[in-house]
């Protein structure tokens, strides 16, 4: 999964490798030290997964493929564009996005994390951010 986009991660990696740092490069939503899973705590108002015309416009067929991809794993998941460069604001922790979690629930080893008391939700807000600075691949 991590070959074909980086913001579909499994998340079974933040609790299976060990800890490096606080905030670990290519565990963008989990924290395996401090069990801390990062989630959107609102749609953002440009979420992808949004039916509105404000909705990041996306190439025909991306918004399709990368949901399939992300439901294809058990514990796949979405990354919010609004926490990704170049997009949010340097300094944004990345979190889950929660178009994608309402529509198809956290994925199941953040589930298992929370259910074993190994790891908790927290809910961080939308950072500002413009949407024309974000450039589409056509």
């Amino acid at each position: 999964m991590r070959d074909s986009d980086p913001a579909l991660i499994p998340l079974t990696e933040a609790f299976t490798q060990e800890a490096t740092s606080p905030r670990e490069p290519g565990l963008p939503v989990a924290n395996r030290a401090t069990g801390e899973i990062f989630i959107l705590e609102s749609r953002c108002n440009t979420c992808l997964l949004n039916p509105a015309a404000n909705a990041v416009p996306l190439p025909p067929g991306r918004r399709k493929q990368f949901t399939e991809e992300a439901r294809s794993h058990p514990d796949g998941y979405v990354v919010c564009h609004s926490t990704m460069p170049p997009v949010s604001p340097p300094g944004t922790q990345e979190a889950m996005c929660r178009g994608y979690t309402d529509s198809y629930g956290l994925p199941a080893a953040a589930k298992e994390a929370i259910a074993s008391g190994v790891g908790h939700l927290v809910e961080i807000p939308a950072p500002s951010h413009r949407v024309a600075d974000v450039s589409v691949a056509r």
